[in-house]
């Protein structure tokens, strides 16, 4: 489910911002503005009734500007990614609401905070069959 997030989460800032990189792995060196960072902070599983379960999984976008320390430029991008991240579209074709949007900006980089849940299902498993059955049946012919 992570990777399905994380691939719409893409799909959605190449929508509004095309020419940026987007990276999902750690870059060590060579992150070429402007681009964007997706970071998984901590996704987690809360049971629910029965088979289901609900997933968490909040985001830590991260935007590096062209221009360091260019904060208008950041605060329009946070008001971009606010709309195109409220609901970003899974590869299967589901679509995932963005919850709990807010930012910040620390050292020149826009980080951007959202939030998807999805409710999760888990396959029953399947009963064993019955091997055999054995039944006797005796008619009662007595009268009374």
């Amino acid at each position: 489910m992570l990777d399905e997030i994380l691939q719409g989460a893409a799909g959605a800032l190449r929508s509004v911002c095309g020419e940026a990189e987007i990276y999902r792995d750690e870059v060590q060196q060579g992150l070429s503005p402007p681009c964007f960072f997706l970071g998984v902070l901590k996704p987690g599983y809360t049971p629910l009734l029965g088979r289901r379960s609900l997933y968490r999984c909040p985001l830590d976008i991260q935007y590096f500007p062209r221009e360091p320390g260019a904060l208008g430029v950041l605060y329009a991008m946070a008001e971009t990614l606010a709309g195109a991240l409220e609901f970003i579209v899974l590869p299967d074709g589901s679509i995932a609401h963005g919850t709990g949007m807010d930012f910040e900006v620390e050292d020149g980089v826009l980080h951007f905070f959202v939030t998807y849940s999805a409710t999760l299902f888990r396959p029953a498993e399947p009963a064993p069959a019955m091997e055999t059955l054995e039944t006797h049946i005796t008619l009662n012919t007595r009268k009374e």
